[in-house]
């Protein structure tokens, strides 16, 4: 049998009394059940009335709720509908539409919208798209941006600018590079032969936790050791 209180809450319970009908004091809602049920008749009726009108106004908030729903999708069908023509359901695209779809797809997967260049500040690999292409010497400030300012004796400079040709003109990004805050140049002998621990030891920031992605011994189907980072 359910409660006569329903769905409401302590506060709405105390509100449907007259004051100082139950206690102040019932913290839980078991103190407040057993005070509720030693109360008159007359009081368990404004209780179940003040339930039942609650109960009345989920309800009618439900349904406002579900009817505003329905139409929204009703609105929506009709819009879709209205979109499309259904006489031309499953008929054969024109010759005019036809071209047109295959016009988007090759400039969508044509050789110029998945060109890739090399960034000259930072040798990254990016798509054609991201960067724009000109000549070096014309780039703004590019003596000031290129320049280094304590220039070493490794670095191979070019017109006074520090860029690095043998990634740019082959492997793309390379592994100590200016995008990584280290280097950009060839790799110096010492570095190139330290192992994986002795690289830690001179990090100048230390790694919280290395992924390592296994690759098969002989390579495969697909691989491309560019994708290694």
């Amino acid at each position: 049998m359910a409660e006569p209180w329903g769905r409401l809450t302590r506060r709405e319970v105390y509100d449907s009394m007259p004051p100082g009908t139950l206690p102040g004091n019932l913290c839980t809602w078991n103190e407040l059940a057993t005070a509720i049920r030693q109360l008159s008749g007359e009081n368990l009726e404004r209780i179940c009335r003040a339930a039942e009108a609650k109960e009345k106004e989920m309800l009618t908030r439900k349904r406002r709720a579900n009817t505003i729903r329905m139409a929204n999708v009703r609105a929506v069908h009709r819009r879709v509908d209205s979109e499309h023509d259904i006489n031309n359901f499953m008929a054969l695209p024109s010759e005019e539409e036809k071209q047109k779809h295959l016009i988007a797809f090759l400039e969508a997967t044509g050789n110029d919208a998945l060109r890739h260049a090399v960034c000259v500040v930072c040798a990254r690999e990016l798509m054609g798209k991201q960067g724009e292409e000109q000549d070096i010497l014309n780039i703004p400030n590019v003596q000031e941006l290129l320049t280094p300012e304590h220039s070493h004796p490794a670095h191979e400079l070019w017109n006074g600018l520090l860029v690095l040709t043998s990634h740019i003109d082959k492997d793309g990004k390379g592994w100590l590079a200016l995008n990584n805050d280290l280097w950009i140049g060839e790799t110096p002998h010492v570095l190139q032969i330290l192992t994986f621990v002795e690289l830690l030891l001179i990090a100048r920031h230390y790694p919280r936790c290395y992924v390592f992605k296994l690759y098969p011994r002989g390579g495969g189907r697909g691989f491309n050791p560019r994708h290694l980072q």
